[in-house]
């Protein structure tokens, strides 16, 4: 037969499961394909720990590919992209209260735009996010703080009361 990504394949015994595959089985583990599938399916289920540290090996490993399937899956959705954008928009300006000092929180992103021209990465971060399953904050100056963007991104929307 042929060589998959996965491993060889050979034709063996038709699978009482899948007999629409013609008896393709894997020569590794001698199992019908659709069997395998179904197996490795049911051991992300019940090793989903193992699973998002996989995945997060593969993703520290190759973050160019990562990075290149993240901007296909943005140009083959950008309804989606879009959506999300003005939905967060739309949130942050009902969260900004009329006594906010808007100069301040202005001159935070000026500030961070300014650490990045440098070539520190960081980013405006809000401590108590505006959306949050638990609690939702305002976008106010004594909210917002500078994060390097690695933190940001690892902290997402969880609120730490006692920090990080």
């Amino acid at each position: 037969m042929s060589t998959s990504v996965r491993g060889s394949v050979s034709k063996g015994r038709v699978c009482d499961k899948h007999p629409d595959l013609f008896g393709i089985r894997y020569v590794s583990s001698s199992k019908c394909v659709g069997c395998q599938k179904e197996a490795n399916a049911q051991w992300r289920i019940d090793n989903p720990d193992r699973v998002r540290a996989l995945h997060k090996t593969w993703r520290d490993a190759n973050p160019t590919k990562c990075r290149e399937k993240v901007l296909r899956w943005l140009e083959a959705h950008p309804g989606m992209m879009a959506s999300y954008s003005k939905a967060r928009k739309a949130r942050k300006r009902k969260a900004v209260p009329l006594w906010a000092d808007k100069d301040k929180i202005h001159s935070l992103y000026i500030l961070s735009k300014a650490y990045r021209n440098v070539g520190v990465d960081c980013e405006v971060d809000h401590i108590v996010p505006l959306k949050s399953s638990i609690v939702c904050g305002l976008h106010v100056e004594h909210n917002l703080q500078l994060l390097p963007r690695k933190i940001n991104r690892y902290k997402s929307n969880i609120w730490c009361p006692n920090g990080i």
